[in-house]
């Protein structure tokens, strides 16, 4: 889905974030498609229910979760690491501008 495309549906919009369409999804949550995935196809996010109640909504959670959590980590190893960079650098130049 292009990013300047309106995502009313809350299954279209978790599919968006996790980079992948319905039968993906339905695949990536063991689930059949047609008789749990379908269903939820073009649902408004207000309309969503039971959301609580659903495996499928469950296992979008916990794969949301899970992404977030692997992108919060190397968020934290890159800030790490270009904050280290940036450092070396100042010193670096430091050194070369107090000869």
């Amino acid at each position: 889905m292009p990013s300047t495309q309106k995502i009313d549906g809350l299954l279209e919009r978790v599919c968006h974030g996790l980079g992948l369409t319905p039968r993906q999804l339905a695949k990536a949550l063991d689930v059949s498609y047609a008789a749990e995935v379908a269903p939820l196809v073009g649902v408004p996010r207000h309309a969503a229910e039971e959301v609580d109640y659903s495996e499928v909504w469950q296992g979008c959670l916990s794969m949301i979760n899970t992404r977030l959590g692997l992108l919060m980590a190397a968020r934290e190893d890159l800030e790490t690491k270009l904050h280290n960079d940036r450092v070396k650098r100042a010193l670096r130049r430091e050194a070369i501008t107090n000869r």
